[in-house]
């Protein structure tokens, strides 16, 4: 029997520790490697076909990422993986997949849902929520670095800064509809005041987009389950780029972004 198990980011256990498995032969039953798919895979009906979610590491962001992937894509890396010889063909973590496809069907993929039958992306954050503060080990980020730095000085400007942070940590998935704009001088801080939040928001969180198209050409999954993005280098806009600056206001102010992945379902 199938001992059906949550997708869970925080697991070390991705969909590439099954073939890890087969090849030291750690699979005596079908119904164990069933129940380790129930740990990374899950697929749903998409617009123009299935859609499959499959629980990965991201060699690149060195963490564990959900990612979409077609029939044919998702097929693919089920095949590839050989388990035994019933006598007639080979047996593959594909054909286990589909004899208990049904442990694996979600109605859709929403980055947070209360629905059951609805897979979540979101998770939780990487830090836990401390009970007890020690204020001398944030007093310079808060007081030294974003109030005087960051908001220099006034406090209206500092106090929205902490508003739309708390906003985004606290109605998950939900977008704020507004951007922050930081322009200064050089080497006074600011990165260092994106890291911080970064680091907050890493699980879901794009620290360095380094040109303005990666955000709003057709093939836009650099935001893809992100909360919390950052465009550097905001100089390099220039006149003929308004049309697109047109959309990236559309990504900013609405309600939901739609992800195009190239090659990837939409």
């Amino acid at each position: 029997m199938i001992e059906k198990q949550g997708i869970d980011i925080n697991d070390s256990f991705i969909f590439g520790n099954i073939s890890e498995k087969v090849t030291r032969g750690e699979y005596k039953q079908e119904v164990d490697i069933a129940t380790d798919l129930t740990n990374v895979i899950r697929y749903y009906a998409g617009e123009s076909g299935l859609v499959f979610i499959i629980k990965e590491y991201d060699a690149q962001q060195e963490t564990n990422v959900i990612r979409q992937k077609t029939k044919t894509n998702a097929y693919e890396q089920m095949h590839i993986i050989r388990l035994w010889d019933d006598g007639k063909k080979h047996i593959t973590v594909q054909d286990i997949f589909e004899k208990y496809s049904g442990q694996y069907v979600v109605e859709g993929v929403r980055f947070n849902s209360d629905n059951p039958n609805v897979f979540n992306v979101f998770q939780g954050f990487k830090y836990e929520k401390l009970e007890q503060v020690d204020e001398s080990k944030i007093d310079m980020f808060i007081n030294y670095l974003t109030y005087g730095t960051i908001a220099g000085g006034n406090k209206e400007v500092f106090e929205y800064f902490f508003n739309w942070i708390a906003f985004i940590a606290q109605i998950a998935g939900q977008n704020p509809r507004t951007a922050i704009i930081l322009q200064g001088l050089q080497r006074i801080g600011k990165n260092r005041f994106i890291d911080a939040i970064s680091e907050m928001f890493s699980l879901y969180c794009q620290p360095n987009i380094s040109t303005i198209e990666k955000f709003t050409e057709t093939f836009n999954s650099v935001v893809e389950n992100i909360m919390f993005a950052v465009l550097n280098e905001m100089m390099n806009y220039n006149e003929s780029k308004k049309g697109t600056a047109q959309a990236m206001k559309t990504i900013i102010t609405d309600r939901t972004i739609r992800i195009n992945e190239n090659n990837q379902p939409e």
